[in-house]
Formats: structure tokens, C-alpha cells, sequence
């Protein structure tokens, strides 16, 4: 098991061994090349190593605050680094000094604009004097970290987005306000195999069910209609368009589906035809279903999210209220999960110019 002598970066720096350290930049490496995270096999078959049991012997040196295995039945699970892992590895040290600088920006904002509420980029770059390179990595920082609130945009070079929450409790140094947020869910006791993560969260959130659906590092009392692969993807996607929106929309759409709101359902799957529509070329998703070139099988299945999914949609959406109402939206929305992933992997595909 890890062990800190007091939870700050410094410390954890230093605890990790040299193989520890190792395994979690060869994951940070597969990420930063190839945009995903890195596939469980490519790491058991990696030639620094002889089994996958030496593998699972450096893991018993680290915990799941700083990576854990992710459920992906197409490859065989994944290993995700935590946003903390980010500060222990590589440049580490690079990013604390740069969240710093950030921090102190803000807490000097704050002060002498207090109405705003927002930061943008532009100002921000102009200010600390950073690099287009440290730019994009403070991107990535407050994607990652809880250092902004109250929505905004954040794209890989460019944002704008709310004070953090608790903004005048930054400090002249704001170091111990920093470590306190990045540390506040560290738990040195948390495993890194999926298997064993299992059985942590049952014991250490009974509220849990033993039949919850486990994706992503994550419960939920479902699947969630759009998995967390797919949404990463959509993430880290460089587009002519952004697509932010569509990120927060699918992730609303999983929110709801867990708590089975189905009218916010049906809601945000009209949104998401509505939405997605110019990057097709199209002035509306009649013509995406009718003409995209993604081949009749495509053409098919967005027929019936235009026809049937829209049709649902819109019966709930434009009724207006009845003495007595006997239609209500239900689980028959879940049945066009893998349809309208169809239509993500296609987005993800034109986007790309695959």
C-alpha cells in the first residue's frame, strides 16, 4: 500500500518508487499519443515486464486515488490514470507551479472584478506571460480538476469559465488551498484492479446494490446510456466545431438516466438531433438520416431515431396539460442507446475526417 507521511504533492513525489513511477508515466505516455487510455493487454504484454502478476505486484505500491482499471468489454478494460497521478509523474511539478500561478490569478481577479464571475484564456495568457503549450496543459488541468465552477466553455486551447467554488478562500499562497481539492478524495487504501475495486465500493458505500452497473471507474444503478469511452472520446477530440455542448449533453443524458427522468430523457435526445446537424452539412437531422453518406445500415438506424425516438420525444415535449394525463415517457427511451451511438461514432468519425 502507498504510504504518505502527510498528504501534499511533495510527499507524494517522493513516496512513489521507481517502478511505480514508471508504470503510471507509461500510462500518461499511451494517453498523450494515442488519445485514449491505455488498453489493460498493452500493458501486461509490455516487454519491461514478465507477467502481469509483477504488474499487479507494482500496483500493491500504489492505489486507485492514482489509477485504476476501467471496464471496456471491447478491449479487455483499460487503465485509467486519476487526475491526481497527473502531479506525481513526468512534469509534475510543472503543473503544480502552473495551477499556482492560475490560482493566484484568480484570487487577484476576484478581488479587483468581483462581479464577472468568468476567466477567459486570452486574459489569463496575457497575464502570466504562458506559452500556447502551457496554455493547453492549463486546459487539461481545469478539465481534470475542480477548479472552476458554474459552467462555461473549456476546449484544448481556449476557455472560459466560472470562478472556483469558495473563490475567497484562496490565499496570498494558495498552495494549501490547492492540495486541500486535490487531495480531498485520496483514500491510500483504495486498489487498482477492477476486481478488488468492486468490493471496495460495496464495502465502503453500502448504499451501493450489488447489481449496480460498474463503468469507467464508476457505479451505476444502470448503464449509462452513453459510455464513458464515448464521451472521452468526444472530449479529446480536435473539430472545426466545438463540441463541449454535446459533451454536457450526454453527460446530462447519463445523469438522468440514472435517476430514470425520463422526460429530461426525451428532452435531451431532441437536443442532441437538434444539436448535431451543421457538422453533417445539414440544416436539420431529417437530411442527416436521408442523405449523410454513412451507408444504408447508418441510414436506417437514424431513420428511426428521426421517425419513432423523435415521435416519443415530441408527444411529451408539446402536450399540454390534460384534466387527467395517461401518457408518460418510460423505459422504451433506453432502447435507442446503441442507436444513437451509432450516430456518436459517426460524429466522431467526420469530426476526425476519418
Amino acid at each position: 500500500m502507498l504510504q504518505l507521511k502527510e498528504l501534499s504533492l511533495p510527499c507524494l513525489r517522493s513516496s512513489l518508487g521507481a517502478e511505480q513511477r514508471a508504470i503510471l508515466e507509461k500510462v500518461a505516455h499511451y494517453h498523450r499519443d494515442h488519445k485514449e487510455w491505455m488498453p489493460a493487454p498493452v500493458l501486461y504484454l509490455d516487454p519491461d515486464y514478465n507477467a502481469k502478476e509483477q504488474i499487479y505486484s507494482i500496483f500493491d505500491g500504489l492505489c486507485g486515488s492514482l489509477i485504476w482499471e476501467v471496464e471496456d468489454s471491447q478491449v479487455g478494460n483499460r487503465y485509467e490514470l486519476r487526475p491526481l497521478a497527473r502531479f506525481a509523474i513526468d512534469d509534475g511539478k510543472h503543473c503544480e507551479d502552473l495551477l499556482l500561478k492560475y490560482l493566484s490569478f484568480v484570487r487577484k481577479r476576484a478581488r479587483t472584478e468581483r462581479y464577472s464571475r468568468k476567466i477567459g484564456s486570452d486574459a489569463v495568457q496575457s497575464d502570466l506571460g504562458l506559452h500556447n503549450s502551457d496554455l493547453i496543459l492549463l486546459c487539461s488541468l481545469l478539465r481534470e480538476n475542480s477548479f472552476s465552477h458554474g459552467g462555461g466553455m473549456l476546449g484544448d486551447s481556449t476557455f472560459e469559465v466560472g470562478w472556483p467554488a469558495e473563490v475567497e478562500d484562496i490565499p496570498s499562497d494558495p498552495s494549501s488551498y490547492m492540495q486541500e481539492r486535490l487531495f480531498r478524495d485520496f483514500d491510500a487504501g483504495m486498489p487498482v484492479i477492477r476486481s478488488k475495486l468492486n468490493e471496495y465500493f460495496h464495502r465502503n458505500q453500502p448504499s451501493l446494490s450489488p447489481t449496480s452497473y460498474y463503468q469507467g471507474g464508476f457505479f451505476y444503478a444502470c448503464p449509462p446510456y452513453v459510455s464513458k469511452v464515448r464521451i472521452d472520446e468526444l472530449k479529446t477530440l480536435k473539430s472545426d466545431y466545438d463540441l463541449s455542448k454535446l459533451v454536457r449533453l450526454c453527460e446530462e443524458l447519463n445523469a438522468a438516466t440514472q435517476s430514470s427522468s425520463y422526460y429530461s430523457m426525451a428532452f435531451l435526445l431532441r437536443t442532441i438531433l437538434d444539436h448535431v446537424p451543421p457538422l453533417f452539412s445539414c440544416t436539420d437531422f431529417s437530411q442527416v438520416a436521408a442523405n449523410h453518406r454513412g451507408g444504408r445500415s447508418f441510414k436506417d438506424n437514424m431513420q428511426n431515431l428521426q421517425t419513432l425516438l423523435r415521435k416519443i420525444a415530441d408527444l411529451h415535449l408539446h402536450n399540454q396539460m390534460k384534466r387527467k394525463e395517461t401518457t408518460f415517457p418510460d423505459e422504451k427511451l433506453l432502447h435507442y442507446a446503441s442507436t444513437l451511438d451509432i450516430l456518436l461514432g459517426e460524429i466522431v468519425s467526420v469530426a476526425s475526417g476519418r
